[in-house]
């Protein structure tokens, strides 16, 4: 019997195990892969958007540059158009309800200050009609030629012209007398003005505020429609642009 060697014997097993294994026509099935999202993978992304949301309301914060409406200075500037808007409205309404006369004729003081609104061109070149004046009362003894005083003509009319001559005894009655003259007019005053008639002193001069003033205090409703617009934008200013953005703890991731 001739001898096998063991590469023989190999070769022999390989041959009769492929001679018994089944035959089949199908191919090798390709593994399919199914890309599932991780629960963790869930998590960074759900992160990074609550990230992102949280730098766009408090920039600061996260070191990137905030938009002027939420920056310091943008709410400091809101701030105060909200204030000026509040406080223009007081104002009107204070100028509305002072602005009317005693009653009887004579000018409404308030702590040695007078107020009025100049009706005739006789000072316009110092003086535009339409103007609002503030007169303050003053000793007429420290009334000086040139001073621009307001006094009563009778007892409903206030004039405000200029000193352009004091007599010490007025007609030796004893009394302080100024001559007044308007600027743009021709002559002196014919009457003369005895210190116990004049109001006060010309301390300011703001041109139209006046009729300004004068309109509003002849159309109150208007008045009262203005305010009430005044209010409410400022107080939308306030809670818009002038409130600070929310500080939110981010999330841990």
């Amino acid at each position: 019997m001739a001898l096998r060697t063991l590469d023989d014997i190999q070769r022999s097993y390989i041959a009769d195990r492929q001679a018994h294994e089944p035959k089949t026509d199908f191919e090798p099935i390709t593994p399919l892969v199914i890309d599932v999202e991780l629960p963790g993978s869930m998590k960074v992304r759900r992160n990074s958007k609550i990230k992102s949301k949280l730098k766009a309301k408090d920039p600061e914060r996260h070191g990137l540059q905030p938009s002027f409406k939420h920056s310091a200075k943008g709410r400091e500037l809101f701030t105060k158009i909200s204030d000026m808007l509040f406080s223009l409205a007081i104002i009107m309404i204070l100028f509305v309800i002072l602005i009317p006369g005693s009653g009887d004729g004579a000018p409404r003081t308030i702590f040695n200050y007078s107020y009025f609104t100049v009706e005739t061109p006789s000072m316009q070149d110092e003086i535009p009609q339409g103007s609002f004046i503030l007169v303050k009362s003053i000793d007429p003894q420290k009334l000086t030629v040139g001073d621009n005083i307001t006094y009563m003509a009778d007892q409903s009319t206030t004039v405000t012209h200029k000193i352009v001559g004091i007599s010490e005894n007025c007609d030796n009655s004893g009394v302080l007398g100024f001559q007044t003259q308007g600027v743009n007019n021709a002559n002196p005053d014919r009457d003369i003005v005895y210190e116990a008639s004049v109001v006060g002193k010309v301390i300011f001069v703001l041109p139209v505020f006046g009729a300004v003033l004068s309109y509003l205090s002849e159309n109150v409703f208007l008045v009262f429609t203005i305010f009430g617009l005044c209010v409410l934008l400022s107080f939308l200013i306030r809670g818009i642009f002038a409130k600070p953005a929310k500080r939110i703890a981010p999330e841990n991731t």
